[in-house]
């Protein structure tokens, strides 16, 4: 019976040094997750804040589950629209909307309209080019 009793009593301190290891280790978990929020928390305030000044209204933020989810209303990549046929005021209202979905600045649209053109219309053009490039300089 002796036996046992070390035996039990040897269990129970291994159990005990178990137990120990145990709770340092949830507690060094508990303090890792902690320091994990904050981290997260820091991050995702800097994010907010680039977000809300940033001049595009193509995000938006929704709550969610005590915390804050980007929304891109962007959610198609466009092709340039292609004029065809002799309808150019057709293309030239496609092509508004291309640039405001993009938010195409002012100084870029010249520019993406001149490389997407072909054929004669690029001849036509390269005079009126080079008239707003000085207009610029």
């Amino acid at each position: 019976m002796g036996i046992n009793n070390e035996r039990i009593e040897h269990l129970k301190s291994g159990l005990g040094v178990v137990q120990e290891g145990l709770q340092r280790m949830e507690f060094d978990m508990n303090n890792k997750l902690h320091h994990l929020e904050e981290a997260l928390n820091r991050l995702s305030n800097m994010l907010l804040s680039n977000l809300e000044s940033s001049n595009h209204d193509n995000h938006h933020l929704e709550k969610q589950d005590g915390g804050w989810r980007i929304i891109s209303s962007k959610s198609a990549k466009l092709e340039f629209p292609h004029l065809s046929g002799d309808n150019s005021t057709e293309w030239f209202n496609r092509v508004e909307k291309f640039f405001e979905y993009q938010g195409t600045t002012e100084n870029q649209k010249v520019l993406m309209i001149v490389y997407h053109l072909e054929g004669e219309a690029t001849n036509s053009c390269s005079g009126f080019i080079g008239c707003y490039r000085k207009k610029d300089t």
